[in-house]
C-alpha cells in the first residue's frame, strides 16, 4: 500500500511534467521504499541488527506507512499551492540573450575553479587517499566543504548548455559539429564528478546525474523514459563501484587492511543510501524514550549553518546523523542519516511529520512555478532540475536555508554573468533555442 502511494504521486508529477515534485518522490523512494522490499524478499534484515528485534515487521510496516503519509502530504500541499505561488526573484531567471557559447564558457570557467581548488587541497594533504580519509573519517576539513559544492554550479550550468545543444542539434547545427560540442560538455560534467569524488562523496554524483537526465528528458522531445531508467540503473551500478574504489584509497591512506564483512545487499543499501530507512525506523521507535526530542535545536543550527566557521567557530552542525548514532554507539564519529522524515520526527514527533510534509510540497511547488517553461527552456530544465535535487533533496528540513545559499545563490551569479557577457558582446555561439519558433514563455 505504501509503495502504491509513492508510485501514484510520482506518476502524477511525471504526467504533469512537475520536476521538483517528481524529484522529491524519487529521493524519498530511494531513501525509504527500497529497503522494505529487500526485507520482504528476505534479502536482508534491518541494520545494525543488534538494535532491532528479530521480528521487526510491525516497525517496518509502521515506518513505511509514515513515509507514505509524508509523500501524500507533500503531494496534497503541492497541488493546493501550485497555482497561486509567486516565483519572480526567488529563483534565478533565465538570461534570454545568452548564447550557448557564453553558457559553455561560464561552465568551463567554473569547472576550472572547481578542479584547481580541490586539487590544491589534495596536494596539501599528500594525495587523494589521504585527502578522502581526512574528509570522510577524520572530519578534518570542516568549513571547507563549500568548495566541494562548486561542482554543483558547474554541472548545472553545463546541463543548460547540453540541453540547449540537444534542441539546436535537431533544428540548426550541423550534426558532426554538434556531436563534438555535446561530447565536450559530457566530458566536463564527468570531470566535475571526478573532482567531487576526490572528496569521497558519491551522493552528489548520483543526484546530479539524475538531475541532468531529468532535465534532458523533459526538455528534449523523443527522449524515452525507458532509456532514462536504464541510464539511471547504470549510474547506480557505477556508484557501487566508486564505494569500493573509495574504500581502497582510504585503506591505503590509513595503512591498515579493512575487510568488508557486510552481506551484498546490506553493502549495496549503504552504498546507495537505501539504509536511511533503517535510521528512520530507529527514530520512530526510540524518539522520546531512548533519547529526548530535539525540539527544534537542529533548526536553530540550520539557521546558523550558512555563517562561516571563521566567523562563528563554535556553531553546531545541523546534520543530526552524528548525534543520532551516538545515542546507540557513543564512540562513533560518522553518523546515521534518517531521511528528512526522521529529522522532523526527532525534533517535533508527529506534528513535525505533518508540518515537514506540507512545507516540502509548498517548496516543490515554488520551484516548479519558477521553472514552468521546462518543456521549452534549457535554462528552466537544467537549473530547475539541479535545484530540485540539490536544494530540495527529499523535502524541506533544517538544512534548506543553507542549501539555498549553496545551490541557488550561485546560479543568480551565473545568470548575472551571462547577462553582462551578452550586454558587452563577450563570448558567442548559437542563440539558446528556448523560444525560437515556440510559444512565448510563461511569465511568473
Amino acid at each position: 500500500m505504501s509503495l502504491t502511494v509513492l508510485v501514484f504521486c510520482a506518476y502524477n508529477f511525471y504526467r504533469n511534467s512537475r520536476m521538483a515534485g517528481l524529484a522529491v518522490c524519487i529521493v524519498i523512494g530511494i531513501q525509504a521504499f527500497v529497503r522494505p522490499l529487500l526485507f520482504f524478499l528476505g534479502l536482508d534484515v534491518p541494520s545494525p541488527p543488534q538494535f532491532f528485534n528479530p521480528d521487526s515487521w510491525t516497525l517496518v510496516a509502521y515506518a513505511s506507512a509514515v513515509a507514505a503519509i509524508w509523500v501524500a502530504l507533500l503531494t496534497l500541499s503541492y497541488w493546493a499551492f501550485s497555482s497561486n505561488l509567486p516565483s519572480r526573484g526567488i529563483f534565478p531567471a533565465e538570461p534570454h540573450a545568452a548564447t550557448i557559447g557564453q553558457i559553455l564558457a561560464v561552465g568551463i570557467a567554473i569547472t576550472i575553479i572547481n578542479a584547481f581548488a580541490t586539487l590544491y587541497l589534495v596536494y596539501e594533504w599528500g594525495g587523494i587517499g589521504r585527502f578522502i580519509y581526512a574528509v570522510k573519517t577524520g572530519k578534518e576539513l570542516k568549513g571547507a566543504y563549500v568548495i566541494r559544492e562548486i561542482g554543483t554550479t558547474a554541472v548545472g550550468t553545463l546541463a543548460v548548455a547540453l540541453i540547449a545543444m540537444g534542441k539546436v542539434q535537431k533544428t540548426a547545427l550541423e550534426y558532426r559539429r554538434g556531436l563534438v560540442i555535446i561530447s565536450l560538455i559530457i566530458f566536463l560534467i564527468l570531470l566535475n564528478f571526478a573532482v567531487n569524488f576526490m572528496w569521497g562523496n558519491r551522493h552528489n554524483i548520483a543526484v546530479l546525474t539524475l538531475a541532468v537526465l531529468m532535465g534532458w528528458h523533459f526538455c528534449i522531445s523523443g527522449s524515452k523514459l525507458s532509456r532514462m531508467a536504464w541510464l539511471s540503473v547504470g549510474a547506480l551500478a557505477a556508484l557501487i563501484g566508486l564505494r569500493w574504489v573509495r574504500s581502497d584509497l582510504t585503506t591505503e591512506a590509513a595503512g591498515i587492511t579493512l575487510k568488508n564483512t557486510m552481506p551484498f545487499w546490506r553493502e549495496t543499501s549503504y552504498s546507495l543510501h537505501f539504509a536511511q530507512f533503517d535510521g528512520l525506523m530507529l527514530a520512530l521507535r526510540d524518539a522520546g524514550e531512548r533519547f529526548e526530542l530535539r525540539y527544534g535545536q537542529d533548526f536553530v543550527s540550520g539557521l546558523l549553518a550558512w555563517v562561516p566557521r571563521q566567523i562563528y567557530a563554535g556553531r553546531e552542525t545541523y546534520m543530526v546523523g552524528g548525534w543520532f548514532r551516538r545515542n546507540y554507539e557513543p564512540d562513533k564519529v560518522n553518523g546515521w542519516t534518517l531521511t528528512q522524515i526522521g529529522d522532523w520526527y526527532v525534533n517535533f514527533s508527529w506534528p513535525g511529520i505533518f508540518l515537514g510534509g506540507l512545507l516540502s510540497g509548498l517548496l516543490a511547488a515554488a520551484i516548479d512555478a519558477a521553472y514552468r517553461d521546462r518543456r521549452i527552456s534549457p535554462w528552466a530544465a537544467g537549473i530547475g532540475a539541479v535545484i530540485s535535487f540539490r536544494m530540495l533533496d527529499g523535502g524541506f528540513d533544517f538544512g534548506t536555508l543553507q542549501n539555498y545559499v549553496l545551490f541557488v545563490v550561485p546560479f543568480f551569479l551565473v545568470a548575472i554573468t551571462l547577462r553582462l557577457m551578452s550586454a558587452f558582446g563577450l563570448g558567442g555561439g548559437a542563440q539558446t533555442p528556448s523560444y525560437q519558433g515556440l510559444p512565448p514563455p510563461v511569465q511568473s
